[in-house]
C-alpha cells in the first residue's frame, strides 16, 4: 500500500509541474518579466517546493537531517543529470540557442555554495552560533544566496531566443495567476505526503538515510522541476529550462538553511564530516556544478556540439557514479 501511495504522489507532483511550466510560459509572453526570472526564480522556488516540505518533514517530523541534506544534494546532481540528458536530444537547436547572463550568475553563485559545503568536509566550520543557534554554515550559505538573488533581480530582461509560438490563450494574467496558486497547493500537499511515504519505505528497505534522501525523496521531489524543464524545451524555451534547473538548485541550498534552524538535536551538517554518501554529494555536485558552468559560458553557434555534449556527460556521469559508489 505505501508504495501505490509513493508513486500515486508521485504521478500527482508530475501533473502538477507540467501545468506550472505552462503558465509560466504564459506568463513570460503576457508580461514584461525576463523568462531566467520567471524560472529561475518563481517556478524553480515552486517546484522546489516539494524539497523543502519533505526536507523540513525529515528534519522536524523524524529528527533525520542527513536524510534532509542527502535529499537537497541528490535533487541537485539528479537535475542536472536529466537536463543533460534531455539536452542531447535536442543538441541540434541547443547548440546554436543564446542562453542568459542570469544563467551565469545562478551558476556562479551555486559553485560558492558547494565550495562551503566541501570546504566543511576537510575543515571543521561547522561552528553552532549560540546567539541564534545555527552553524556559522549556514550563515555563509544565506549570506551568499541572498547576494545572489539580489544580483539577478537588478539584471535587465534580455533577448536570447524567438518566441517560439504566439501568444494564443485567452486567460488573463489573472487568471494564469490564480490557477499558478492552485497548483502550487496541490504540489505542496503531496511533497508532504511524499515525505512520509518515503520515510516509511526506507525503514521496509533499511536504506541509509543519507542514500534514502538522495533517492527515494530526492529523485521524486526533483521530478516537478524535470517536467517543467522537459516542458520548456519541447517549447523550445532552452534559456528558461536552464534558469528553472539551476534556480531550483540554487534555492534548494537555501533550504538547507531552513532546515538548520529547526535542527535542534543533531548538527545539518553532520554528513559532511561522518556520512560517506554526503560526501560524495558534495563532490560530484561540485563537478557537475562547473560543468554546468562551463556550459552556460560556451558561445553559442561558434562552439562544437561534443564540447556540449562531453559536459553533458559529465554532469550524467556524475550522478551515476554518486549510485554506484553508494551502494558498494
Amino acid at each position: 500500500m505505501i508504495y501505490i501511495l509513493y508513486l500515486l504522489l508521485s504521478l500527482i507532483l508530475i501533473l502538477t509541474s507540467v501545468n506550472l511550466a505552462d503558465y509560466v510560459g504564459l506568463l513570460e509572453k503576457k508580461t514584461n518579466v525576463s523568462g531566467a526570472l520567471l524560472s529561475g526564480v518563481l517556478l524553480a522556488s515552486v517546484t522546489s517546493l516539494p524539497e523543502l516540505f519533505a526536507s523540513l518533514s525529515a528534519t522536524i517530523v523524524f529528527d533525520n537531517p542527513i536524510m534532509a541534506i542527502g535529499n537537497i544534494l541528490g535533487s541537485n546532481i539528479f537535475n542536472l543529470a536529466l537536463m543533460s540528458l534531455f539536452f542531447i536530444f535536442f543538441i541540434g537547436t541547443f547548440s546554436k540557442s543564446k542562453l542568459s547572463k542570469a544563467n551565469t550568475v545562478y551558476f556562479v553563485f551555486v559553485l560558492a555554495i558547494y565550495l562551503v559545503l566541501f570546504l566543511g568536509i576537510f575543515v571543521n566550520i561547522d561552528v553552532n552560533i549560540s546567539v541564534v543557534s545555527i552553524s556559522f554554515i549556514t550563515v555563509l550559505i544565506a549570506l551568499i544566496y541572498f547576494t545572489g538573488l539580489y544580483k539577478i533581480s537588478k539584471m535587465p530582461k534580455e533577448i536570447t531566443e524567438e518566441e517560439p509560438t504566439p501568444d494564443t490563450s485567452p486567460l488573463t494574467v489573472k487568471q494564469v495567476s490564480r490557477r499558478f496558486a492552485l497548483a502550487c497547493i496541490v504540489l505542496v500537499a503531496a511533497s508532504i505526503g511524499l515525505a512520509f511515504a518515503s520515510v516509511e519505505i526506507e525503514k521496509l528497505l533499511n536504506l541509509g538515510s543519507g542514500l534514502a534522501g538522495a533517492i527515494l525523496i530526492g529523485v521524486t521531489t526533483s521530478a516537478p522541476e524535470i517536467a517543467a524543464t522537459l516542458t520548456l524545451i519541447r517549447g523550445k524555451y532552452y534559456d528558461m529550462a536552464v534558469s528553472n534547473i539551476i534556480g531550483a538548485n540554487f534555492f534548494n541550498l537555501i533550504i538547507i538553511c531552513v532546515c538548520d534552524i529547526f535542527s535542534f538535536n543533531t548538527s545539518m551538517y553532520a554528513g559532511l564530516q561522518s556520512d560517506m554518501q554526503i560526501k560524495y554529494l558534495v563532490y560530484f555536485g561540485l563537478a557537475s556544478t562547473i560543468a554546468g558552468l562551463i556550459m552556460v559560458l560556451a558561445k553559442p553557434k561558434t562552439t562544437k556540439k561534443i564540447v556540449f555534449l562531453s559536459l553533458f556527460a559529465v554532469m550524467i556521469v556524475a550522478y551515476v557514479a554518486f549510485l554506484v559508489l553508494s551502494v558498494i
